[in-house]
């Protein structure tokens, strides 16, 4: 755990605790919940991580493509 760790968990923290003094009001519903930003973007960053790999496997070339 370096010091670069902390630092993001507490822009984290202050970004959800924000939310209380400056409440959104969500357009379905589950938006307006508390953190629901920090967390869809979190798991948004997840799927599309995961997505580029699955991807990756698929276009990836064998090793030797390019000898003659």
């Amino acid at each position: 755990r370096g010091l670069g760790d902390v630092y993001k968990r507490q822009v984290l923290a202050l970004t959800v605790l924000a939310q209380l003094a400056f409440p959104s009001k969500g357009y379905f519903g589950i938006d307006g919940m508390l953190g629901f930003g920090a967390t869809f973007g979190f798991f948004s960053c997840a799927l599309m991580v995961l997505a580029a790999k699955g991807l990756g496997s698929l276009l990836k070339r064998p090793e030797d493509y390019y000898d003659d």
